[in-house]
């Protein structure tokens, strides 16, 4: 759908140096596309991390004006997680892709940038023109400091309007700073069918579904033809 998160500028987000994006990234579709992954950038002033069409799926840093390109490593499949690392430490942008394992799969460094980034007052946004894509986590970080960091985890959203097709809330975050999310997304619900069951308390005693009291063969001899005998 078309989603996108977006924060309101603060100081914190104007890094000159010594910066750390970290974007956790599922591709459904490793086609090539072109979309934005991480942005805080107004034309040739700030940074931002996208995906781009480079001969295939790649991923592009921009500094200012400097860019930096790497291409998707075949070894990440589609609908698997990969992580993203992109730092800049004047005057080099340095991009690192790791598997869901955590095993570098690819990386790349270029060398010409600022001296400092150039701040901006731009949003901080998330996820624009994605397409079959589901980012996971962000992180920016200036040195060791963590300045914002949007982990998605359920209890840390919150639905605040669902007119259909567009469906907006809030994302909080997890670092100390507390730069919350709007999120937007595009879901249109026309011609979805749904059937409410009926209620039924559970909290009283008798009518919680018993817990059996002995082991349960999940795989046990002969069992889909593994004889590992495992129990719960």
């Amino acid at each position: 759908g078309g989603d996108s998160i977006t924060v309101a500028h603060h100081a914190d987000f104007n890094i000159a140096d010594s910066l750390t994006l970290h974007v956790g990234l599922e591709m459904l579709n490793t086609a090539a596309q072109a979309a934005t992954l991480v942005t805080h950038r107004n034309g040739s002033a700030g940074y931002s991390l996208s995906l781009v069409d480079s001969s295939g799926l790649a991923i592009r840093s921009q500094v200012d004006s400097v860019t930096c390109t790497l291409s998707w490593p075949a070894a990440i499949t589609a609908d698997e997680n990969a992580y993203i690392d992109f730092t800049y430490t004047s005057p080099t942008s340095t991009i690192t892709i790791y598997d869901s394992d955590g095993t570098q799969a690819a990386t790349t460094s270029c060398g010409a940038g600022p001296a400092s980034i150039t701040a901006t007052s731009t949003a901080f946004t998330v996820g624009s023109s994605l397409n079959q894509a589901i980012v996971r986590d962000v992180k920016l970080s200036s040195g060791a400091a963590t300045n914002l960091h949007w982990g998605f985890n359920p209890s840390a959203l919150t639905e605040t309007g669902s007119t259909n097709p567009t469906y907006t809330g809030t994302v909080t975050d997890e670092s100390p700073q507390g730069h919350n999310g709007t999120y937007s997304m595009s879901r249109d619900q026309t011609n979805w069918e749904v059937t409410i069951g009926g209620v039924r308390l559970v909290s009283a005693g008798g009518a919680i579904p018993p817990t059996p009291v002995t082991s349960v063969n999940l795989l046990g001899s002969d069992q889909f033809g593994f004889g590992l005998g495992l129990t719960v």
